[in-house]
């Protein structure tokens, strides 16, 4: 019968899934602070799933490699901080606005970051987060704003995917100009200011 569940310090190699507590309606947790090599010195997880009652979710600090929030179909607060390597924040249909303001998990594999399905999601800000790898923001019908201007350091090594559609965005276009013996060739130009948010990352 918890409604609330505080956790001050999430072992570094500890899982935890809110699974068992179906009457959840406040998490809060801090994860240990982990040492180097933080790629294998921190493996926990935080699932957060199966709690319809969910409303409130803090992650206050700490360090984390993978926090998944998926499902939680009442959760209308939620804030990050801390280290994360792994985020995902998917299916979450009464959330409105979130704060992100995790960093990345330092020494460990580059950083993950998933916002997929959130029906009423209708802006993104990350404040902290930054050596990003895989991004994924995908399916958000009403996210009409975007600031992903934390992230400005691609990482050293490795192959990864960046897909931001099917979300709110708006922004214009710019036919391109076929050249001619007076004329310079023009190339096509997508004009966004969200998008543009992620130029000093894409020109590192």
């Amino acid at each position: 019968a918890v409604t609330t569940l505080t956790i001050d310090a999430l072992g570094t190699k500890t899982d935890f899934d809110t699974t068992a507590y179906p009457t959840l309606v406040t998490l809060n947790v801090t994860g240990a602070e982990g040492k180097a090599p933080f790629i294998s010195t921190v493996t926990n997880t935080l699932e957060v799933r199966g709690a319809t009652k969910l409303t409130t979710v803090n992650i206050l600090g700490g360090d984390i490699d993978v926090v998944d929030i998926d499902g939680t179909a009442a959760l209308t607060s939620l804030s990050t901080a801390g280290e994360i390597r792994s985020f995902t924040l998917n299916n979450s249909d009464k959330l409105a606005s979130a704060s992100i303001g995790h960093a990345h998990l330092e020494g460990s594999d580059a950083a993950d970051f998933t916002v997929t399905n959130n029906a009423i999601l209708a802006g993104l800000t990350t404040t902290a987060l930054d050596e990003v790898g895989n991004l994924t923001i995908t399916d958000n019908a009403k996210l009409a704003a975007l600031d992903l201007s934390s992230l400005v350091t691609i990482p050293f090594l490795g192959t990864y995917t960046m897909t931001i559609e099917d979300n709110a965005l708006t922004g214009g276009f710019v036919a391109a100009t076929a050249g001619s013996t007076t004329t310079l060739f023009v190339e096509a130009q997508i004009k966004s200011n969200d998008l543009m948010t992620l130029m000093p990352y894409l020109t590192t």
